[in-house]
């Protein structure tokens, strides 16, 4: 299936970067899964609800969705009501965090550790099943 948009809402940094990615799942964690998709910098607005296009195919599975940011203080919106966009979204809640430089994502996943009070919210518009 073709995944279309990934959906954010920056709730701080105004002015500052943040990246995005999608990981295959390698048995219930992220670690060791294969990049499957990699943004470019996205400049966060603070307070605002972006949707950047990303146009990738992924196969049938389970997926982790990443967010990388420039700063310490970037923080995301956490609630996913009512994030409605062309009424095609899979939601995903869960966070696991690895304390890096800020750039381009590992491939495979690195060790990670758990969080489970950091959840941001983030969604993906599925444009096409076959």
């Amino acid at each position: 299936m073709i995944v279309d948009f990934m959906v954010y809402i920056a709730t701080t940094s105004a002015g500052k970067s943040f990246r995005l990615c999608i990981y295959r799942d390698n048995g219930a964690t992220p670690v060791g899964g294969a990049l499957v998709y990699e943004s470019g910098n996205i400049a966060a607005t603070q307070g605002a609800r972006g949707a950047t296009a990303i146009n990738v195919w992924v196969d049938a599975g389970n997926y982790w969705l990443g967010i990388e940011t420039e700063d310490a203080i970037m923080a995301f919106g956490r609630t996913i009501t009512a994030q409605i966009y062309d009424n095609a979204f899979v939601a995903a809640d869960g966070c696991y965090y690895d304390l890096g430089a800020f750039g381009a994502f590992t491939n495979p996943c690195p060790a990670i550790a758990g969080a489970s009070g950091i959840r941001p919210a983030m969604v993906l518009k599925v444009g096409n099943w076959s």
